[in-house]
């Protein structure tokens, strides 16, 4: 009986682990930041830079540090009165997929499809296709991120 009580302590000790070291993974963290941009939530995305972290725009502007990160990021939050949602998400490492929808008031829905198209221990790189609410593509994106202990010490946007 003891031996079994063993065994099922292991056995909890290992899902424990397997879910901290999943949830902060960089499809994980680069997840939160979306959801928190999404609901306009700048201490959330804030939390989740390094205090040196960097924000390069390609071919426009670089961003260090949490005081230039919260300038580029209050561009970026969600206006206030939107909703937003990130659903049918398959967060399954190199293979993750995610939908973020931005409802606009007197705008409409927006939905971003992000697709992870590579992971290489730090860094992450994904692709994300936004479409305005008739369904037109508006635009891709390329983006990039190294996570380093649970928080993004640097991201990099090109349109």
């Amino acid at each position: 009986m003891s031996n079994r009580f063993g065994i099922l302590i292991v056995l909890l000790a290992l899902l424990i682990a397997s879910c901290s070291s999943e949830s902060s993974g960089p499809v994980s963290i680069v997840v939160s930041l979306d959801k928190a941009i999404m609901e306009g939530d700048m201490d959330a995305a804030l939390a989740l830079f390094a205090d040196d972290g960097t924000i390069e725009v390609k071919g426009d502007s670089e961003y260090s540090g949490k005081d230039q990160l919260e300038t580029i990021l209050s561009d970026m939050l969600a206006p206030e009165g939107s909703t937003a949602l990130l659903t049918d998400s398959d967060l399954d490492g190199e293979n993750s997929t995610w939908i973020r929808e931005l409802c606009i008031p007197d705008a409409g829905c927006f939905t971003g499809s992000n697709e992870v198209i590579a992971i290489d221990g730090d860094n992450i790189k994904w692709m994300r296709e936004v479409r305005d609410p008739d369904n037109v593509i508006l635009g891709t994106s390329s983006l990039e991120a190294i996570v380093k202990d649970g928080v993004i010490s640097y991201w990099l946007v090109e349109r």
